[in-house]
């Protein structure tokens, strides 16, 4: 009794699709048939069958399953699509609308108490950090299910403007707003975001972020030259680097042995592109129901750059990068991708951020101003716990430049130290220069500002409560903290959570003599 079954005479004259065939119906919530049991029973998609949550049965042997696996030494789990699942409420129309109850005490108490606080739980929820707070859930996705954010990474790179960057992070739902949550809660509960990159953008000039593109000579290409052997992806462009006449590669993604243990590619460089002439490839969204991606697809010669600045940027923001599709679209597949093995850069970059306090996945964001709009630069504080701050400074041209970052008056002299090279660099009248290649990055820590203690749902913001008061009309929340630090008569804060959960914004009270 797993499963909800429909009575012996449902469907019995008209089954609906085997599991084999009912992924057009992915989504829909609907009895499937199963031909083993030659009963139907209720469920989102046949290729995942729904249990019931209801059952107690189920609901023990779940238990048995994650206490296995947490045994066998795992770090966490990911839950999929949990809003579909079978009496956690998914059989009502309205989706979420029910208590948090029976999923917390299936799943996530249980991986909490079996795993001493070892192992996390996440889910795939968009853009809904509240309800992965409620659900006791540690993650969840911060971006719209079509990376609608994550490509407005990617369109920034394409184009070198920053000029609609800071949506990707501020944007409702996304990790600024996860970050307010936590500070919402007194940071009890601080669960984290991450987002699937955007890994088979061609990089082309005017090309679809989400789509990718097979060019040869005579179809979008002028010039076409065979490398000879299989390579690393990293090679292949390489080979195409040291190529006058060549514009980008097209990648034979089925050339690697995989008992080789390194993901090869076939290469061919092309040159004298013409995009709008090369064959379109399908929106890689749709390679999760095939077993893998097209055979071949092309790139731009820059694309390990842009790639590796692209997951720089998710992460100097607060996000946990996270590898879904490969380079040719392929869903859970082990092909590479522009960058994946771009050593040391990669290995260093993730170490380095890891390990830094003010770049931690919870601590606070803000972007700074630059003076050029090919140039991008965000700060970090950790206000809640060693006031640990940072600042992190992006070159989206394609050619090398100081970038010239406006930081608080806090660190105007202040000395900043490159987390990737050691290197201190000195903070003039307000302004850290930084000189950075061609799709650069670099990220520094900055003297550590004050902490703040939060008091609770206090309001300190009425009359005779203060000697001082200053009202800033819905700011970051992030931007209420910093501009309490720049006022010399404000000690401390009181917010008018604009919608918490959904937006990080925030009606800013700074005080005085509370």
């Amino acid at each position: 009794n797993w499963f909800r079954w429909s009575a012996p005479s449902a469907h019995a004259s008209n089954p609906l699709m085997p599991a084999d065939d009912d992924v057009h119906i992915w989504g829909s919530l609907g009895y499937r048939f199963s031909p083993k049991a030659n009963a139907n029973y209720l469920s989102y998609w046949g290729g995942q069958p729904s249990v019931d949550y209801t059952s107690p049965s189920w609901r023990a042997k779940i238990k048995e399953i994650l206490e296995h696996w947490i045994d066998l030494g795992v770090d966490a789990f990911m839950l999929d699509y949990p809003d579909g699942y079978i009496g956690a409420g998914s059989d009502n129309s309205g989706f979420w609308d029910y208590t948090p109850d029976l999923l917390k005490s299936a799943i996530s108490n249980v991986v909490h108490s079996y795993g001493q606080g070892r192992v996390g739980v996440f889910a795939e929820i968009y853009i809904s950090p509240q309800r992965t707070n409620e659900y006791g859930f540690n993650g969840s996705i911060g971006d719209i299910w079509d990376q609608s954010y994550a490509q407005i990474v990617a369109n920034a790179i394409g184009s070198a403007s920053n000029s609609d960057l800071d949506s990707a992070f501020s944007s409702g739902g996304g990790v600024d707003t996860s970050v307010a949550t936590c500070y919402h809660s007194s940071g009890e509960s601080c669960p984290i975001v991450w987002e699937n990159l955007v890994l088979f953008n061609s990089w082309f000039p005017g090309a679809a972020t989400l789509g990718g593109y097979l060019c040869s000579k005579g179809q979008g290409a002028q010039y076409e030259a065979s490398v000879s052997g299989t390579m690393r992806v990293e090679a292949c462009f390489a080979a195409c680097a040291e190529d006058a006449s060549c514009d980008g590669v097209t990648v034979g993604w089925e050339a690697g042995s995989a008992s080789t243990g390194e993901r090869t590619v076939s290469c061919t460089k092309i040159g004298g592109v013409d995009l709008s002439a090369c064959e379109p490839l399908d929106d890689p969204r749709w390679y999760l129901n095939s077993s893998h991606g097209p055979s071949s697809s092309s790139f731009e010669k820059s694309a390990v750059q842009k790639t590796t600045l692209s997951l720089a940027i998710n992460l100097a923001g607060g996000l946990q990068a996270g590898i879904q599709q490969s380079g040719n679209g392929a869903w859970f597949r082990d092909v590479a991708w522009p960058g994946s093995a771009n050593a040391p850069a990669l290995p260093s970059l993730l170490s380095a951020v890891e390990q830094s306090s003010p770049f931690s996945l919870v601590a606070l964001r803000s972007t700074l101003a630059t003076t050029q709009s090919s140039h991008y630069a965000m700060l970090r504080y950790s206000a809640l716990s060693d006031g640990s701050a940072g600042v992190a400074a992006f070159n989206l041209a394609s050619t090398a430049g100081v970038v010239e970052v406006s930081l608080p008056s806090s660190f105007a002299s202040a000395a900043a130290t490159n987390i990737l090279t050691g290197e201190t660099l000195q903070v003039q009248q307000g302004v850290l220069q930084v000189q950075l290649p061609a799709y650069g990055y670099a990220f520094f820590e900055l003297p550590s500002l004050p902490t703040w203690a939060p008091d609770g749902p206090l309001d300190c913001t009425g009359r005779g409560v203060s000697s001082y008061k200053s009202k800033i009309r819905s700011v970051p929340f992030a931007q209420c903290l910093l501009s309490c630090l720049e006022d010399s008569q404000c000690t401390s804060t009181s917010l008018d959570w604009d919608d918490p959960g959904n937006d990080a914004s925030v009606t800013c009270y700074l005080l005085g003599g509370v």
